[in-house]
């Protein structure tokens, strides 16, 4: 079976207004929308989207952490500092500061227009990535002959079982002296 998450559904008291909220202060992008007052409406935040529908009630617990169910959205960014100063630019107030991620990093809570709870993840080491584990490491150099008969010697590596090694870096020997070739980074993928 291959899944993927696609979207988060997120009803709201004022779907119109949290609908604008995603769109002003976290520039999400309009998908689609039913046409209905109030709206259901699709939006796009960065690979996935977020279905924002009319509450049928609500709670004072949302923002609860601790809840049993689903309780928050994370949004990784680059820099949590940075993302942090321009998302106060916008009006969002942040009542903690950052502190450590499960997995590696740093993660900073705040709340949505009508209270739901969200938090920016910034990675590092094993789990910084793009949707793929990535990580750089050293290791011993294979050496190997083009067509042309130049030498590159490539490095590879392997990830936690079960994975294929990737190119991690390659270097052309010309005359005896390495030229680097550009450097990949190691990404951990199926096999």
């Amino acid at each position: 079976m291959d899944l993927s998450i696609e979207h988060i559904g997120l009803p709201a008291k004022d779907s119109a207004a949290l609908a604008g909220w995603y769109q002003r202060v976290l520039g999400a992008k309009h998908l689609w929308d039913n046409g209905q007052n109030p709206p259901s409406s699709l939006l796009s935040l960065g690979a996935a989207w977020v279905e924002i529908y009319p509450a049928t009630g609500s709670r004072p617990e949302t923002a609860d952490n601790k809840l049993a169910g689903f309780r928050h959205l994370a949004l990784r960014v680059p820099s949590l500092d940075a993302a942090k100063a321009e998302l106060e630019g916008r009006g969002v107030k942040f009542t903690d500061e950052p502190r450590p991620a499960a997995g590696g990093g740093r993660v900073l809570f705040f709340e949505d227009g009508e209270g739901n709870l969200l938090h920016l993840v910034e990675r590092t080491g094993f789990l910084a990535t793009d949707g793929q584990i990535k990580m750089r490491v050293s290791v011993p150099a294979i050496d190997t002959f083009c067509d042309s008969g130049e030498r590159i010697i490539e490095s590879r590596a392997r990830c936690v079982s079960p994975v294929r090694p990737n190119i991690l870096s390659k270097q052309k020997l010309t005359g005896g002296t390495p030229v680097p070739l550009p450097a990949y980074d190691f990404n951990c993928t199926g096999l």
